[in-house]
């Protein structure tokens, strides 16, 4: 079963990255990466439901379509692995 985390570099809400986990294994990646972070000043990783995730989708389309200054700085719709999202960023 899937599990979907968001990552947000600032304490702006509408700027995330979204990263989806397979397995234990990548779980354990991404929460040592995490954990290792220099500073969390002004960061947050969090877990989020399918449920959720939908929402965030549905909000980033309507942002997309009537307020475009404030879109396109996530993807909810299309989340990243681990690998993705750790290694070509040199994140780990």
């Amino acid at each position: 079963m899937s599990k979907y985390y968001i990552y947000q570099p600032r304490n702006f809400g509408n700027e995330y990255t979204t990263i989806v986990v397979h397995d234990a294994e990548e779980e354990r990646r991404i929460n040592e990466w995490y954990d290792n972070l220099n500073s969390h000043e002004g960061k947050s990783f969090y877990r989020v439901t399918v449920k959720e995730l939908r929402e965030m989708v549905s909000s980033e389309k309507h942002a997309r379509k009537y307020d475009q200054a404030f879109s396109g700085y996530c993807n909810p719709n299309d989340p990243m692995t681990v690998d993705e999202f750790l290694i070509p960023n040199d994140n780990y």
